[in-house]
């Protein structure tokens, strides 16, 4: 299976699952969208390369996941507070659509709005 994908141990006897980056990248987007003070950092693609998005998966050989996001907060906003619930709501949109992957989430606030 390419780099692109992680596999679950489904136990199924007719064939494997195997669930996509982008899927990651989309839950993890959609997760922080629902935090009120804060949102996915915008990345503008300068030229005719594609700058990767807020949200970047990172799938390593032992089978578990990085889940690394840029975020834009308000100005108001306690950093602290509002890191901590987006990990939250990562955490658990992902365990509640993909099973039990193993994963880390790590945020960097990149700008503030």
């Amino acid at each position: 299976m390419s780099s692109n994908y992680v596999v679950l141990n489904n136990f199924s006897p007719t064939g494997n699952i195997a669930l996509s980056r982008r899927l990651f990248e989309s839950i993890a987007n959609k997760a922080v969208e629902e935090v009120g003070t804060a949102s996915p950092a915008l990345k503008k693609n300068k030229g005719i390369f594609k700058v990767k998005g807020p949200a970047n998966v990172i799938f390593r050989k032992d089978g578990k996941i990085d889940i690394v996001l840029e975020v834009s907060l308000r100005k108001d906003a306690k950093v602290q507070d509002v890191c901590l619930q987006i990990q939250q709501n990562v955490a658990s949109h992902i365990q509640m659509m993909c099973e039990t992957v193993p994963f880390s989430i790590k945020i960097r606030v990149v700008s503030l709005t």
